[in-house]
C-alpha cells in the first residue's frame, strides 16, 4: 500500500551544493574548497543545539553543543563567508579554512530563521568601528567601519587599510600609529 504525502508533509528539496566525497576531492576542485565544502556539508547535517548569548539575532555569539559528546564551543558570526566568523573548536584553530562544522551549522540555522535571516542578508554593521583578524589560509588584519559614519576615522583608516578593509602591507610596521590616533 502506497502512502500519499499529506497536506502538512514537506517535499524534500535538493541542496544547492552537490554532495562531495569525504575520501576524494571532485575533479578540478582545489583542496581548500573541498575541505570547506566538507565542513559545510557535515555541519549543516548535524543535530547540534545552539544558544544565542549575544544581543543580535544573527550577528552575535552562540554556544554550539554536540549532544553526543557534550562539548560546547563558542561561535562568533560576523558574515556569511569563510574568514568572517570564529569558533573555539580545535578544527577551526588549525585548519586555516576560516570555517568549521560549528560555524556552518550555525549559519544554516540562521539562514532558516525568520528573525535572523534578514539581518544575515543585510550584512554586519558593527555599532563601533572594529579592527579584527580575518581567518583563512592567510590571516589578515581588517578594519570594519561603524554603522554610523565617522569621517575623520574613515580618513585615518584609508591611510592604513585598502578599499576592502585589509591592512596594507606597507602600513603594518606603523600600525601602532593607527591605534593611537584612532
Amino acid at each position: 500500500m502506497a502512502v500519499k504525502p499529506g497536506p502538512n508533509r514537506k517535499k524534500k528539496t535538493k541542496s544547492a551544493e552537490p554532495t562531495v566525497s569525504r575520501t576524494q576531492p571532485p575533479a578540478g576542485m582545489p583542496l581548500e574548497e573541498w575541505q570547506t565544502q566538507l565542513r559545510r556539508q557535515f555541519g549543516r547535517d548535524q543535530n547540534f543545539t545552539f544558544k544565542n548569548v549575544g544581543e543580535n539575532a544573527a550577528y552575535s555569539d552562540f554556544l554550539v553543543t554536540n549532544p553526543q559528546s557534550h562539548r560546547t564551543y563558542r561561535v562568533s558570526i560576523r558574515g556569511k563567508n569563510p574568514g568572517d566568523n570564529a569558533c573555539t573548536c580545535p578544527d577551526f584553530a588549525t585548519n586555516t579554512l576560516g570555517t568549521c562544522k560549528h560555524i556552518e551549522f550555525t549559519l544554516a540555522k540562521l539562514e532558516r530563521s525568520k528573525k535572523a535571516a534578514p539581518e544575515l542578508k543585510a550584512g554586519y554593521q558593527p555599532p563601533h568601528a572594529e579592527v579584527v583578524l580575518r581567518y583563512g589560509s592567510r590571516r589578515q588584519v581588517c578594519y570594519r567601519p561603524a554603522a554610523e559614519a565617522n569621517p575623520p576615522l574613515a580618513k585615518l583608516a584609508a591611510r592604513f587599510f585598502d578599499t576592502d578593509g585589509i591592512l596594507k602591507p606597507a602600513a603594518a610596521p606603523t600600525f601602532d600609529e593607527f591605534v593611537s590616533a584612532a
